[in-house]
């Protein structure tokens, strides 16, 4: 697997239609921009608390959360603090878009809403392409990583601690919410954290104790990878450039990122 390190640790990742990379670092608090594999990482922006997820929206801006901690999460309840940040990829610059309980996991989808999940509470936010932020748009315990799929049926959610389950969340009835992957004997000590959607919807889902999975249509689970330990987040490339389509890359804690290889995906490229 190709192997980049940055001098943090990872949070999340998102790559824009010029193949270029983009990652949130918890420890100090850095979105980061990387042109292409074997470029040296730069920091883009700075000034953020708990850095969460991260988007690419279609016009090429970024959308970054914050607001993951215990206390954000729980406080969010009485009062919500945790901004959603629109962050300019050239120069970094940065203005509040929506403030949530939390931001934890971040995820578009082709309609333009942004979901945003709390792992300390029981709730995910929805905030409209208006812009009117429902806080309360789906409820379930401990939703960590978000992807929608991409005909806009549903948003996926991985659940980090209760269940360490994959739940599936139709976007037009997010009360009839059903797991599509459930952990089981040491599997359920996994901890599931960022997940992203393949070109046919499936989730790929990165686990702390270093499994890669994909969900198939059938709720089967399928190893892209094992033993790439405190892995947050995974996510597909774009373009036809650097982290270019159909390339699956992984993200972790330990400040590194993994190409894996076994889940590339041709039909992006299609």
């Amino acid at each position: 697997m190709a192997r980049i390190p940055f001098p943090g640790e990872l949070e999340a990742l998102a790559v824009d239609d010029r193949g270029r990379m983009f990652a949130t670092d918890l420890l100090n608090q850095y979105v980061w921009r990387i042109d292409r594999p074997g470029a040296t990482p730069v920091v883009l922006a700075t000034g953020f608390r708990s850095m969460g997820g991260i988007v690419v929206r279609p016009d090429g801006k970024l959308l970054v959360g914050t607001g993951n901690d215990p206390f954000t999460g729980t406080t969010g309840y009485l009062k919500p603090t945790a901004k959603i940040y629109l962050v300019d990829p050239e120069t970094g610059a940065k203005s509040v878009f929506a403030v949530a309980r939390s931001a934890n996991g971040l995820a578009q989808g082709p309609d333009g809403a942004v979901y945003a999940s709390n792992l300390f509470g029981n709730s995910i936010a929805r905030i409209s392409p208006s812009g009117a932020v429902d806080l309360d748009w789906a409820r379930m315990l401990t939703p960590n990583g978000l992807a929608v799929a991409p005909d806009n049926s549903a948003l996926y959610v991985a659940r980090t601690v209760v269940d360490g389950a994959v739940t599936r969340v139709p976007i037009g009835d997010p009360a009839a919410a059903t797991n599509v992957a459930e952990t089981s004997g040491l599997d359920a000590a996994a901890f599931p954290d960022g997940l992203t959607v393949d070109s046919a919807g499936q989730p790929v889902v990165a686990t702390h104790l270093g499994g890669i999975w994909r969900v198939g249509a059938d709720r089967t689970v399928c190893v892209l990878a094992s033993g790439v330990y405190l892995s947050s987040n995974v996510g597909y490339g774009r373009g036809t450039d650097g982290f270019s389509a159909g390339r699956l890359f992984r993200v972790g804690f330990d400040g590194v990122v993994h190409e894996i290889p076994a889940g590339y995906d041709p039909s992006a490229t299609e």
